[in-house]
């Protein structure tokens, strides 16, 4: 991956609607170091996040990146 150096990592975000929610929360847990925030607006879960993370993210204090 090229790096871009005009971009600030401490102010990017991803925000993706359905499958671009899917793909906003896999830049998370691929990327994290280049984004502040990512938003699964609407995305599914059910068949894209294995059931483990489902279960340790219902009813965590604070939102589970891994």
């Amino acid at each position: 991956m090229r790096e871009q150096k005009d971009l600030d990592a401490d102010r990017v975000a991803a925000l993706g609607l359905s499958f671009g929610g899917y793909w906003a929360m896999k830049l998370a847990h691929t990327h994290r170091e280049q984004l502040a925030a990512a938003v699964n607006w609407g995305g599914g879960i059910h068949l894209t996040f294995p059931p483990e993370w489902q279960e340790r993210s219902r009813d965590a204090s604070s939102y589970l990146m891994t």
